[in-house]
């Protein structure tokens, strides 16, 4: 077994079902599970991949296989019990007069869709409050020596831990840190990565960091702290193998923030910036996805 290999195949896993590519995505949680068969989280993600796919069924038995390894996983107990009641619902369902049912189903997607828009533009607009306030008290409270720090300056919000004093202690440092960031512990990933891109030497892990700092941001659905930070990644590490993820991941911020004209222009960047194959169909993915909901 090789853990380390099992993390990365595992952070790939992540990654494709962040991007709604669930084949590529199962591939990556599979050989994870393969490299190491006790790795929950690689489960519990599996299980949401497999309900994306409507295969209920292979969901139930790899959060089942979660709580085997770790019966006190608060994630695979709430996926099941709310696969056994989408299951419930089901049956329930399949007693109702057809008529009744697609009328039923119309009207719930009718108002989970407004509710839905409701929702992503309070989102929205309380993020670009929060921001806003931040700065302001940031730059209230801090002197002018400090304002013109590190690329991760602008976080707020979190204790500070201790600086590290090595190297070695930054490579430590980032897999705890990576760790809780898959795990879904974002407040500690944040202050951890942000102890790593305040170590003063360079390190080859401070791009990454600043890549995976953003991406906490991403999943809080705090999308103005997550553009800054991505932005951050070509602006410090601009021949860093993660600059494609963040610009990327810039033109998926903009299309949460519901900026489309900006998401468009970036991803016409990116066309012409990286054209090889490799490149292109992930572009093409929220190309198709921004086309889609218009």
């Amino acid at each position: 077994m090789n853990y380390q290999l099992a993390i990365e195949y595992y952070n790939n896993g992540l990654q494709r079902a962040k991007e709604e590519k669930w084949d590529e995505a199962l591939e990556f949680l599979n050989k994870a599970i393969a490299e190491d068969p006790k790795h929950v989280n690689s489960y519990n993600v599996l299980g949401k991949v497999y309900v994306q796919k409507g295969e209920l069924n292979a969901a139930k038995r790899c959060w089942r296989m979660a709580l085997r390894i770790d019966p006190d996983n608060v994630t695979a107990k709430q996926c099941l019990s709310a696969a056994s009641k989408r299951f419930a619902q089901i049956r329930i369902k399949a007693l109702l007069w057809p008529a009744a049912v697609v009328i039923l189903i119309a009207a719930l997607i009718i108002t989970n869709s407004m509710l839905l828009r409701r929702i992503s533009n309070l989102e929205t607009e309380l993020a670009k409050a929060t921001a806003v306030k931040a700065q302001e008290e940031r730059k209230a409270r801090e002197p002018e020596s400090q304002k013109a720090g590190s690329p991760a300056s602008s976080i707020q919000g979190v204790t500070k831990s201790p600086k590290l004093e090595d190297a070695s202690q930054v490579k430590e440092a980032y897999d705890r840190a990576l760790e809780a960031c898959t795990s879904g512990q974002y407040d500690q990933a944040i202050e951890m990565f942000q102890q790593i891109l305040e170590y003063p030497p360079a390190h080859q892990l401070k791009d990454n960091a600043q890549y995976w700092l953003a991406e906490c941001y991403y999943a809080q659905r705090k999308y103005i702290q997550a553009l800054a930070e991505f932005q951050k990644v070509k602006e410090y590490f601009p021949k860093a193998d993660k600059v494609f993820d963040a610009e990327l991941k810039i033109a998926y911020t903009y299309y949460k923030l519901g900026r489309i004209e900006e998401a468009k222009q970036k991803l016409s960047q990116l066309s012409k910036d990286w054209p090889h194959q490799q490149y292109r169909s992930r572009i093409t993915t929220l190309s198709n996805k921004i086309s889609s909901d218009q």
